[in-house]
């Protein structure tokens, strides 16, 4: 038999907070599972090149939250001196087109054979 734990009423804002992580946990959650299925899908990448991307990517974002190495304002000027990427426009023009798709009804689609 389980024991169930008795759950403790949190205060109101650390509840908020607590929310709030769950919330960042399911769309980071997402996020890398979509990111790994695009590279196993559309780039045939297995297990390794995955997985070590997706290490890299963690270290990357722990980096920039704790700014050791670099802030936003620098990646961005990277990604534009760089390679022409101006990113708040690609991540806007990204996000619309996504937010267009999912407002219509699903249909099925075969990614793979």
């Amino acid at each position: 038999m389980v024991r169930k734990i008795k759950r403790t009423k949190l205060p109101k804002k650390e509840r908020i907070e607590y929310e709030r992580m769950e919330a960042r946990g399911d769309l980071l959650e997402e996020f890398l599972l979509s990111t790994a299925s695009v590279l196993r899908i559309k780039y045939d990448w297995g297990k390794v090149r995955i997985t070590n991307f997706i290490t890299n990517l963690m270290e990357h974002m722990s980096d920039y939250k704790m700014e050791i190495y670099f802030q936003k304002s620098d990646m961005r000027a990277m990604l534009k001196e760089e390679c022409s990427i101006d990113i708040d426009k690609l991540i806007l023009s990204e996000a619309n087109k996504h937010y267009e798709r999912t407002k219509k009804p699903c249909r099925q689609t075969q990614l793979r054979k």
